[in-house]
């Protein structure tokens, strides 16, 4: 199931030597069934930058680049130990990937990343230092979080909830007296009633307006992210445990104009 997702975490900024900025892309959101009440979504991020290191003949020089403290499953991608690191030109090779290793601070996870001087900079006494090329960093990770999941009543001018006791279909209909049995799955299931609104004959030519109450069993589906970027109920399921009339039957599913909600196809 996928979430279309604009989450973007802070990271904090490379010093002034980084020849671009610690920047961010969200690779895929894979969506898990959660708890009872929640949906937990499994986002992987992925972290990227440069930097120019320094060197000198046989000095190891280290740069830090840090990850969000959530951060889960780190993969440095790139650079890799071993890995030739040139001069600025990109022709001679100055320095190699000593080694890359993660470590947890304070403010998240620390990716350690540490060249040493080799090569040219070693060569004719290797007294002077050597300004590098930029070196890639590239760091997959995950970020897990448990969400609310919602469905929205927009219709009835109302604001998206969790386990709504109703929900509006028209002016003259809608579900109430919901009790839910699950939420934040990837269905939702209730029973309550649907009520609605009928015009009744009276005689021979008048009509009175009643209001009729029919038992239902009700199911939401189909989690998307909807309306101001959150997790929601999209679908719409309406079961009649007892017989009713068609044009009740017709009338249990949202207006047209409900954003984030339709009715279930064959529901």
């Amino acid at each position: 199931m996928n979430l279309a997702s604009h989450y973007v975490p802070f990271l904090k900024s490379a010093p002034p030597k980084a020849i671009k900025t610690l920047g961010l892309g969200v690779v895929l959101a894979l969506v898990l069934v959660g708890p009872a009440a929640a949906l937990t979504v499994d986002r992987e991020q992925v972290a990227q930058g440069g930097y120019r290191f320094e060197v000198r003949c046989g000095e190891p020089q280290t740069h830090t680049w840090t990850l969000p403290a959530a951060a889960q499953r780190v993969e440095v991608l790139e650079p890799v130990p071993g890995q030739a690191v040139t001069d600025g030109f990109g022709g001679t090779r100055v320095a190699t990937v000593r080694d890359v290793l993660t470590r947890t601070v304070a403010d998240g996870i620390a990716v350690d990343v540490t060249v040493v001087g080799s090569d040219a900079a070693c060569d004719g006494g290797g007294g002077g230092a050597w300004l590098t090329t930029g070196v890639d960093f590239r760091a997959r990770y995950h970020l897990v979080s448990d969400e609310p999941v919602l469905v929205s009543d927009d219709q009835a001018g109302m604001h998206a909830r969790e386990r709504p006791s109703r929900l509006t279909a028209n002016a003259d209909a809608g579900w109430r007296q919901l009790r839910w049995r699950s939420w934040g799955g990837a269905s939702a299931a209730a029973r309550g009633a649907f009520t609605a609104r009928r015009w009744i004959p009276i005689g021979h030519t008048d009509v009175v307006q009643r209001t009729f109450s029919y038992p239902v069993a009700v199911t939401l589906s189909r989690i998307r992210v909807c309306g101001e970027g959150r997790n929601y109920y999209t679908r719409i399921r309406t079961r009649f445990l007892s017989a009713v009339p068609r044009e009740v039957r017709r009338q249990a599913k949202p207006l047209g104009t409900a954003s984030c909600l339709r009715a279930q196809a064959g529901g």
